[in-house]
Order: C-alpha cells, then sequence, then structure tokens
C-alpha cells in the first residue's frame, strides 16, 4: 500500500524542474563535526552525558549509512560544474554565538573543529561555507544573497536533522521561489519513523524527493545533454 500526506491530495504535482549546471546548487547542511562525529560531537557528547545515547541509535546508524550516497552526490556535482555550498550551523570568529546556539550548548565555532568535516566532505577552496545561527539557512542573509547572485534556481539538498534543520531550509526555499529536490537516502533524522513521516508530507509545491541514485544519474544525464527535466 502507498502512504501519502494528505496535503500531496489537495495541490497540484510540482512543476518540472530543469538542471543545468549554471542554475542549480547543491547544498551540504549540518554535515560538519558537532552532527557527524559520534564519539565527540554535539550529539554524541551531549546524549552520553545525560545517558541517553540509546535514543540516538537510529540516528548513529543514518550517519553511518549516509555517506556513501553524500560523497557520490558530492563527488558528481563537482565532475559536472554544479556549484557547491556549505551551510552549516555555527558562528566564525567575526560574528557571535546566536542565542539559539548558546540555549543548545556546545563549540560552534566554525574556524575550530566544529567547521570540519570527514575527509571525503570537505569544502574545496573554491567552495564557499556559510555559518547558520539557527536550523534555517536563510537565517544568514548571505544564503539568499548567494542564490541571487549565482542566479540559482534549482537547490539539491543533503544533510543531517531533517526534521528541523533540512526541512526548515527546503521549505524557506521554496517560500522564496527556488525548487528543491532532496535526496531522501542522503540525509538523517532522530529516527528513521520521524524520517519516514517527514519526507512523506514535505514533497509538494516546489519541493521533490529521489533518491541518491536517482539524482547522480540526474546530473550525469545534465552533463551529456547540457539540461535535464525532472
Amino acid at each position: 500500500m502507498t502512504i501519502r500526506h494528505p496535503l500531496t491530495l489537495i495541490t497540484r504535482a510540482t512543476r518540472p524542474i530543469i538542471v543545468r549546471p549554471n542554475n542549480t546548487c547543491f547544498l551540504m547542511q549540518d554535515l560538519n563535526f558537532p552532527f557527524t562525529s559520534i564519539q565527540e560531537g554535539w550529539i554524541g557528547s551531549k546524549s552520553k552525558q545525560k545517558e541517553v545515547i540509546g535514543e540516538f541509535d537510529d540516528y548513529f546508524s543514518m550517519i553511518d549509512r549516509i555517506q556513501l550516497n553524500v560523497t557520490a552526490i558530492l563527488s558528481t556535482a563537482r565532475n559536472t560544474g554544479i556549484k557547491v555550498l556549505y551551510s552549516c550551523l555555527g558562528y566564525y570568529d567575526y560574528e557571535s554565538p546566536s542565542p539559539f546556539q548558546k540555549a543548545i550548548g556546545g563549540d560552534w565555532n566554525l574556524e575550530g573543529i566544529a567547521g570540519t568535516h570527514f575527509e571525503d566532505w570537505q569544502p574545496k577552496p573554491t567552495e564557499i561555507m556559510l555559518s547558520k545561527p539557527g536550523w534555517g539557512a536563510s537565517a544568514n542573509p548571505y544564503f539568499m544573497g548567494y542564490m541571487t547572485e549565482q542566479k540559482i534556481e534549482n537547490v539539491v539538498i543533503v544533510g543531517s536533522m531533517f526534521g528541523l534543520g533540512v526541512r526548515q531550509t527546503s521549505i524557506e526555499m521554496a517560500d522564496k521561489g527556488l525548487a528543491v529536490l532532496i535526496a531522501s537516502d542522503a540525509i538523517t533524522d532522530v529516527s528513521y519513523s520521524e524520517l519516514q513521516t517527514g519526507l512523506l508530507g514535505i514533497a509538494h509545491g516546489l519541493i521533490k524527493v529521489r533518491s541518491s541514485g536517482e539524482i547522480v544519474d540526474i546530473m550525469e544525464r545534465m552533463n551529456d545533454y547540457g539540461e535535464v527535466v525532472v
């Protein structure tokens, strides 16, 4: 039986997305150290301190499972000329920690270990990593400024904490008229059930959900033919 969110029954089908290298961006959100280090990151250390680490078994399992998928999409985006942008919860030395960052605790200084990624995911010198004061990427005004300056129309997004971060950013971008393509098996959430429920309800309007394999294929066909309609 196919399960659908009822909202999708009363909205139009998502419009076609025309993917070209000059109008599409690949967004890596919250895949930096605090979210991916099981032993020392924000989630790992806090859950051990509070003795609730078992509550995050699904999350840590997903971090392991998405690594190959994120790497495949990132590599393909770079090889096909799609711009790569990083958006990470945190702040730089010229900024101050946001009230939200202070409230949740932890080290969010992106000049230090909080700004690092797995080796295969480290930003290239030509790629930008924007700080993010809260869950949504557009809380940093430079984020939408980048989209406007680069004439971005479509954003492929991967990341952690879907229900709080990726979902929020996807809705923010769709509200501003950008088409969003979420890689369903290259994101994490606090549990598999939370992730499944969240994905069911978000695929409407300007937001589509595809697997990492499909997204890699889309990028490769774009590279062969100049553009792809999704």
